[in-house]
Formats: C-alpha cells, sequence, structure tokens
C-alpha cells in the first residue's frame, strides 16, 4: 500500500507543476497581450512611428530625385558638347568651302580693305546710308 500512496503523490505533483506551468505561459501570453494592445492604444507613439516612416521614404525620394538630375544633367552636358563640337566641324568646312569659291576679285579687295580699314569704313557707311535713304523713299511711297 505504501507505494500506491507514494505513486499517488508523484502524479499529483506534475499535476501540480504541469498547471504552474499553464499559469506561467499563460501570463506570458497576456503580458505580450496587453503589451501590444498597448502599443496600438499609444496613438502618439504610433503617428511618431508613421511620421519616421514617411520622413525616411521623402528622403530617399529626394535622394532618387537628386542623383536622376545629376545624370540627366551630365547626359544633357554631354550632348551640349557634341552638338558644339559638330557645330564647329560644320562651321570649319563652311569656311573652307567659302574660301574656295570665292572669286580672286573679292580676296584681292579683301586684301586691300584689310591694309586700308578706313576706306573699308568709308565704303560701308556709304551703302548704309544708301540703303537708309532707300527704306526712307518707300515709306513715304506707302504711307501716300
Amino acid at each position: 500500500m505504501g507505494s500506491g500512496a507514494g505513486r499517488g503523490n508523484d502524479e499529483e505533483e506534475e499535476d501540480e507543476d504541469d498547471v504552474r506551468k499553464d499559469i506561467q505561459e499563460t501570463r506570458r501570453e497576456m503580458g505580450e497581450t496587453v503589451s501590444q494592445l498597448a502599443a496600438k492604444a499609444d496613438v502618439k507613439a504610433r503617428a511618431g512611428h508613421a511620421a519616421e516612416v514617411a520622413k525616411d521614404r521623402a528622403g530617399h525620394a529626394a535622394e532618387v530625385a537628386k542623383d536622376r538630375a545629376g545624370h540627366a544633367a551630365e547626359v544633357a552636358k554631354d550632348r551640349a558638347a557634341d552638338a558644339a563640337e559638330l557645330v564647329k566641324g560644320k562651321a570649319s568646312e563652311m569656311a573652307g568651302k567659302v574660301r574656295e569659291s570665292t572669286p580672286d576679285q573679292v580676296k584681292d579687295a579683301a586684301a586691300e580693305a584689310r591694309k586700308r580699314p578706313v576706306l573699308l569704313i568709308a565704303v560701308v557707311g556709304a551703302v548704309a546710308a544708301f540703303a537708309v535713304r532707300r527704306m526712307m523713299r518707300r515709306r513715304r511711297v506707302m504711307t501716300k
């Protein structure tokens, strides 16, 4: 009989230990649940967290926009340099063609004009005066 009573006590102790463990687990779970509910109820902390997330996203978006703008500027700069080089080449080519097709008389006259700048200024002034006088006559005819 003694051995049967000892077994009953062991089982009761095991049952009590299991109940204690269940109680501890339940308390732990309830503590977590209460903490989660408290976090959901803390509107100020949630708003602060949302603001922090929004701030991080805005900072990231600004950084991406800055990188894209820098890249676009670099591409534009490269294209402008290429266009300038192309224009420079075409201008040089055109100048060469003009030199080739310019009659010798005009070249000689240009050389003389470089030697005598006063004569060149006088000729340009005379041509300008002639052009202005002609435009004024046309206006008079049109207004009548």
